[in-house]
């Protein structure tokens, strides 16, 4: 029998990978004892769509860095030489050609991706409780703090989730509005449940999940303005700050590039110095998610 198609056998193992973390989500459940929930079939589609659409937008990612690369390569090149030197073609074909061609393919896996990133936190959340239900010792310390960050994906991903799934036209800001309401609410109710970790572990853990449990069910069927229930939904919102700290970090990278052209600093240092404060301000606005500022940068002109 001849082996498969290299591209065939990917696809196969990429499928194979999706069903393998919607098993693990069951698993999961039964390990914080919730053996009793049955997935809906929307969110096991929801589960299945996050995974397999998650390594089409990772190479998505990936081709417009390696075509950022070879355009500044490509640019900086034919800048220092009359003419394209030697082997300047294979650059142009590898660098440039090939991650368009590549992000021509996966145009649409970035959005479809957004669309389930919640149902996706929500199960990587599941999974780090469970570490911690299965843990002991220095490794329960490492996995408590897991189950932190993992929490604070899902909230993210909570006030995003309007946004990402698209399920208001624009303009409707009344609609807008109630969701972002409902989002702060849901945050609110999750920092709660997280601060109970402190005090009682595994009580903590069972209504954290069942939390995460609504919240990914009613994400999966397109109900983001019932995430979870009025009666739960009572505390204090939390308001995201994420609009303040991305305009916080323009000002502060666009106050540099004014700077540079006043003080009418050398070319050669100039590049280094709008690069180096980039960086600066999506650390000082974002810390250690600061990755999320450099496509608003890639969208500045040169």
């Amino acid at each position: 029998m001849p082996p498969p198609h290299p591209l065939r056998a990917w696809r196969r193992r990429r499928s194979e990978f999706a069903v393998e973390q919607t098993d693990a989500l069951r698993e999961n459940l039964r390990t914080l004892g919730y053996s009793w929930i049955v997935l809906p079939f929307h969110l096991r589609v929801a589960v299945h769509g996050y995974y397999l659409w998650m390594h089409r937008a990772a190479f998505h990612s990936f081709c417009r860095f390696v075509l950022a690369c070879g355009l500044a390569l490509v640019i900086a090149t034919l800048y220092h030489y009359e003419q394209a030197p030697p082997g300047m073609s294979g650059v142009f074909f590898w660098f440039v050609l090939l991650p368009l061609f590549g992000i021509g393919l996966t145009e649409i896996a970035p959005g479809r991706m957004r669309q389930y990133r919640l149902v996706g936190a929500c199960a990587a959340a599941i999974g780090a409780c469970a570490t911690v239900r299965t843990t002991a010792g220095s490794e329960r310390q490492r996995a408590l703090r897991a189950v932190s960050v993992s929490n604070r994906s899902v909230e993210r991903a909570v006030f995003r989730a309007r946004r990402a799934q698209r399920t208001v036209a624009r303009g409707r800001r009344f609609r807008q509005a109630a969701l972002r309401q409902h989002a702060e609410k849901v945050v609110a109710v999750l920092q709660a449940a997280e601060v109970r970790l402190d005090a009682n572990q595994d009580a903590a853990l069972e209504e954290l999940t069942g939390l995460l449990v609504r919240i990914a069910v009613s994400s999966a069927g397109g109900r983001l303005g019932a995430m979870l229930p009025d009666s739960i939904t009572v505390l204090k919102p939390v308001r995201s700050y994420e609009l303040l700290r991305m305009a916080a970090a323009v000002v502060l990278f666009l106050g540099t590039i004014v700077g540079i052209s006043v003080w009418e600093v050398p070319e050669i240092v100039a590049g280094t110095v709008i690069t180096g404060m980039a960086l600066v301000s999506a650390v000082v606005a974002f810390g250690s998610d600061w990755r999320r500022f450099v496509p608003f940068i890639e969208l500045l002109p040169g």
